[in-house]
């Protein structure tokens, strides 16, 4: 029995020693692994961003930054054909992000790149083709802020993005969440093709507040050759008045004409119905010439929209109904 026990108890040993020594043989091919892995990334990356230098070949003590940047557009198409393809890399890597999109307080890239797939495939139009020109942080509702009259919008504090693409003279407005994983044309803001206006937003301290509680709707125009500025305003009993404001002279407000209030409901009620509100806080101006005018048309609920006046097919065709509605009403 001793010797018995004895020979168990060395096979045993045996055993353990062999299956230690086994796992520690496989942690070691697996460390081996990983870190060829790392190198072979590592020496992807550098190959990309290097020139390739002859063997035996005098480095520079220091390369400028152009020519690394020089260096890595030309490998960039090696770099792209060693690694395996995803989902956006193929949009990363076919253009070179914009001032806007490098800004690290401005559009996240992934946003960005997935609008102009989103533009690509609903347009037909190479993602190559297309720029991001302007974007800002906003707080939507459930609809991302382009509420449809039969659907029900939910009322909840949703961070994204309003952002603005242009391509083949065309300009695109689109919402999106905070991650670009939804994201909705505001088709009422975007602008059709030949359009020489491209949109962009307008900053609050540029916005002229209506003062008088009793005010609806105002229009102030201003620019031309005179530089003269001149304030519309409607109330909602139905006066219609005006100021013309020149750096020399401030005139008093001069009642042009009274409509009923009805009429006036009925006004923006037809301002409504345009969907006015997919357009706030945004400007069509045309850099032309110093002869245009600018006019920025704001209501009571604190809509603001400017635009230069310029032919009515360079702007969205709600503007272009608000704008004539408007006029028909002072004149007429």
């Amino acid at each position: 029995m001793g010797h018995s026990s004895a020979r168990i108890e060395t096979s045993l040993g045996y055993w353990l020693k062999l299956t230690l020594n086994l796992k520690k043989f496989v942690t070691m091919k697996l460390s081996i692994r990983r870190y060829s892995t790392l190198l072979f990334t590592g020496s992807l990356l550098m190959s990309a961003a290097l020139p390739q230098v002859a063997i035996g070949a005098t480095l520079p003590k220091a390369m400028p930054a152009q020519a690394v940047s020089e260096a890595y557009a030309s490998n960039r198409l090696q770099f792209q054909s060693r690694l395996p393809l995803q989902e956006s890399q193929s949009d990363w890597l076919s253009q070179a992000p914009t001032d806007l999109e490098r800004s690290t307080n401005a559009l996240p890239p992934i946003v960005a790149r997935r609008v102009k797939r989103e533009i690509s495939r609903s347009f037909n139009i190479p993602v190559a083709k297309l720029r991001t020109t302007a974007a800002q942080a906003r707080t939507w509702n459930g609809c991302l802020g382009l509420p449809d009259p039969l659907a029900f919008c939910t009322m909840i504090a949703l961070p994204g993005w309003q952002v603005v693409v242009t391509g083949q003279q065309q300009s695109w407005v689109y919402h999106t969440t905070q991650d670009g994983s939804q994201i909705r044309l505001n088709e009422t803001a975007s602008l059709p093709q030949g359009s020489e206006i491209v949109p962009s937003f307008l900053p609050d301290d540029q916005i002229t507040p209506i003062s008088d509680e009793s005010v609806v709707f105002q229009a102030v125009t201003q620019g031309g050759i005179t530089g003269r500025t001149v304030v519309t305003k409607l109330t909602a009993e139905g006066t219609v008045s005006q100021q013309t404001i020149t750096p020399n002279i401030r005139s008093q407000p001069v009642i042009l004409k009274r409509v009923t209030p009805g009429q006036v409901a009925a006004f923006i009620q037809q301002v409504e119905q345009q969907k006015l509100n997919h357009l706030n806080r945004l400007r069509y101006l045309l850099n032309r010439g110093a002869d245009l005018t600018t006019t920025q048309i704001s209501t009571r609920s604190g809509l603001a929209v400017e635009f230069t006046d310029v032919e009515p097919n360079q702007l969205p065709l709600a503007l272009q109904e608000v704008n004539s509605l408007w006029q028909a009403l002072i004149r007429s």
